[in-house]
This record gives structure tokens, sequence and C-alpha cells, in this order.
């Protein structure tokens, strides 16, 4: 039986430290067991949550990712059934040489099913396929009172929008069901673009997206002027057997290269500075090779992978990463003044990042119809001010947050942000009413007052 002890942990930004006691499980029974042994809990994963959701200081963290086991697989339908610690990592692993792949795929594959369904990711298809609760069949979950319940989207349809994008606060994740997505092959054919500034790299991915299943803009977070926005567009689809060369097409399905390289220690300092961040993008924006090629999914789904430990390199002060969505109204007007704004503080942009979005799903999911830019910002003192200015410009355009990544929006821009918000508070009253579920996010956004507050 797993035992509590008492450890310091991080979001993946690395930009505080906050003290759990922590219980690793292995089984769900040992959840059961451990459950009511403390009276305030969250569910963690393997913890690449950017900010404060998966965080519960001077409280209890159950963590999950001993809870892997694959349940059932049909190879015909493609339908998966997994417990919620299993990693993307392995699920791939068992499903790719099969035939099948992902439906949505967040840029790691160092994540949680669970976490995945708790945050609704999205992927570079958003636009095609919407977030991974639209191939979710059912979920298990424990509720505070203890009971397992199955949600879907017609079976106690209130719980399960309200758990996917919940992030963890509705309860346990314990299983997942989803239909993946038929696979020919494990290669994507690619197309790259080089865009000389922010219109044509809008312009580009919106025509793109009427052909391409995939988009992702890079951005030269540094350039400016009439090269403001800057990059290079990535477009993919799954290639298919008829794509290949005939030395790719031996073994179609073959498993890539997982090798990497690591970060072994953690920097003094913050290493990404703007003097050699300025000399890298000219140099890579100069070297893009476009065209059409192929490359291995993990290649194009998860680069930054290649490098196991790359948030170490901003140093102790971790960074921070600012993702936000607004509607297409306005959009160009705004992606420029925020890349302005925020070229401006003290540590410029490292990564930027611009894609296009469809429709949203979950209550409290991030994506709603047009634009997203996600921006790696090093921790510097004056950067929240300046998020919470852009962050009063984001709710004036209709855009919001993705809380995945957050640790810093303020409790009233929240409710702008997310105005399905009432409809989750009163699942929330519903099936915990005490909060047993709690993390640093939502005492920070005050959903816990406000629950608790609303009690008899």
């Amino acid at each position: 039986m797993s035992s509590w002890y008492e450890t310091t942990l991080t979001g993946w930004g690395r930009t505080g430290l906050s003290t759990s006691e922590v219980n690793d499980l292995h089984s769900v029974i040992e959840l059961l067991a451990m459950f009511d042994t403390r009276p305030q809990v969250l569910a963690r994963g393997l913890g690449r949550s950017y900010g404060d959701a998966a965080l519960n200081t001077g409280r209890a963290i159950f963590r999950t990712a001993g809870l892997e086991r694959a349940v059932e697989f049909d190879h015909d339908t493609g339908h998966f059934t997994c417990e919620a610690g299993l990693s993307l990592a392995d699920l791939i692993r068992i499903v790719l040489p099969a035939g099948w792949f992902l439906p949505v795929t967040p840029g790691t594959r160092q994540v949680t099913v669970g976490g995945c369904v708790a945050a609704d990711v999205h992927g570079k298809n958003h636009l095609n396929s919407g977030t991974i609760s639209r191939h979710v069949l059912w979920l298990d979950l424990l509720t505070a009172g203890g009971e397992i319940i199955r949600c879907s989207a017609e079976e106690n349809s209130d719980l399960f929008h309200a758990t996917t994008g919940g992030m963890g606060l509705t309860g346990v994740i314990l299983r997942v069901a989803m239909r993946l997505r038929k696979a020919e092959t494990s290669f994507m054919k690619v197309n790259r673009l080089r865009t000389a500034n922010l219109a044509e790299t809008m312009n580009a991915l919106t025509i793109a997206d009427e052909i391409w299943e995939s988009s992702v803009a890079w951005i030269d977070g540094l350039s400016y002027g009439q090269e403001l926005g800057r990059g290079e567009v990535i477009l993919g689809h799954h290639a298919k057997q008829e794509d290949l060369t005939f030395k790719l097409s031996v073994e179609p399905h073959r498993m890539p290269d997982e090798s990497r390289l690591s970060i072994p220690f953690d920097f003094p300092l913050n290493v990404l500075r703007q003097s050699w961040l300025r000399v890298f993008n000219s140099h890579r924006f100069k070297r893009i090779t476009t065209g059409e090629s192929m490359e291995d999914i993990w290649q194009f789904h998860y680069p930054l992978d290649a490098l196991n430990g790359w948030n170490r390199l901003y140093g102790p002060l971790g960074f921070h990463q600012y993702q936000f969505v607004i509607p297409d109204q306005g959009a160009e007007s705004f992606m420029g003044y925020a890349l302005k704004r925020l070229q401006n503080v003290q540590e410029s942009p490292v990564l930027v990042v611009l894609k296009r979005f469809g429709a949203g799903a979950g209550w409290l999911s991030f994506p709603i119809p047009g634009w997203t830019m996600a921006v790696d910002l090093p921790y510097s003192p004056r950067l929240f001010d300046v998020l919470e200015k852009l962050d009063k410009r984001v709710v004036t355009l209709g855009g919001r947050v993705y809380l995945a990544k957050d640790e810093r929006v303020l409790p009233k821009h929240f409710r702008e942000m997310y105005p399905d918000i009432e409809r989750w508070l009163e699942v929330k009253r519903n099936v915990d009413p005490t909060c047993r579920f709690t993390s640093d996010l939502s005492r920070r956004l005050l959903i816990d007052q406000e629950i608790m507050g609303s009690r008899p």
C-alpha cells in the first residue's frame, strides 16, 4: 500500500515552489483505500501544467501516473480504454504499430490521458478535430462522496462537460475510453512556408487550413517593424502508404526514434538571453527549408520532447507561458500589439506559436473560434503587470487565457473570460459542495470561496 510523504513540487514553468503531501498511486484500489485519509486533495499526472493547476500547497496530492494500464483496445474500431495515468507516449507505442493514432494531441507526449481530458487539450488540428473531449466515449470519475460515476456526452452529460476542461476540480478521472483515428503510416506529409510578416503568416494559415489537416506557425518573437510577426508556417497531414518512398513503405508503422538529449542540471541563470535569441531566430528564419517533406510523427507533433528537461534552460526563476485566444475580428491588430508589448518586457519572448481555432467544447475548455498565440517568457518582476494589461484587452475582445498554462489571471478577468462558469459552478456545488478537490488555481480564482460561501 502506498504511503504519504511531504515533497516540493512546481509547475512546468518552475516559477514557484509548492509543498504538499503526496501519495504515489499504483492502483484504483489504493486510491479508494487512501481517499478518506486527507480532507482536501488533487490528482496530478506527470506535472506538465505550466502554472498552478496541478499544485495544492499545504494540502494533499494523489500522483496518478502509476495508474497506467491499457484496459482494452479494439483493433477494428479504434476504441481504446485505459487508466487515466497512462502517458500519451506509452499509448502511442501500443496503438501506432496497429495503425491507429491519437485523434488530438498536445505538443508533448509526456502527459497523461487523464491530464489531457482534465485540460481538454487541443492540437495543431483543432480547426478540424476539436479538443480531446470530442473523441472521449466515456470516463469514470471518482467524486468527493467516494462514488465512481461513468459520464459521457450522453450520460451524466453535465458532469462530463464540467470535467472535460475542469482541471481536476470535479473529481479524480480513473478510466477513459476514446475513439482513435486511423493512421495508415507513422509519418506526416509536411509543407513548410516562410512568411515575411504577421499579415502574411495569418493569411498563409487561413488559406492552408482549407487544405491541410494540421497547421501551426512559429513566429520570430524578436522581429520588428515591417518584419513583425515573420515566421514559419508548418502544415501537415497523416501520410498515406502511397506518399511514402519505397524505403519507408517497407515498414510503414515503424516507431520513430525516441532518443532524447537531456538537460542534466538546473542552470544558475536564464541562458535564453535576448542577444543570443536574436541571432538564433535570424539564423533559423534564414535556414527555413520550404516545400514538402516527410517527417515522423515525433518530429511533427513533439519537437520539444527531443530535449528532456528543456524548462531548466530558463534558470532558477523559471518562465511563464502566456497563451490566449481571441475571435477573428481584430485579431491581427491585437496579435501585433501583444508582440510589441511583450518585446518590451525585461526578458523578451523565447518561443512564439500561432494557431487557428474552431469551436470549443467543455464549459471551461479553452478554445473558441479565432486565433491563439502562445508565448514563452522568462520570468521578470515586470512580467505579470504587462500580462494583466493584456488580459484586459483580451477580455474586451471576447477572448480568454488558457487555464492549463496560467498562474496569475485575476478572478474578475477569469469570470469574464469564461461565461459558462456559472453552469460549471452549479455542477461543482452538486458533486463537491465542500471542495474536497481543490488546487492553487481554484483558490487563486476564488472558486473554493464561491462554492463554500454559497452553502446554506
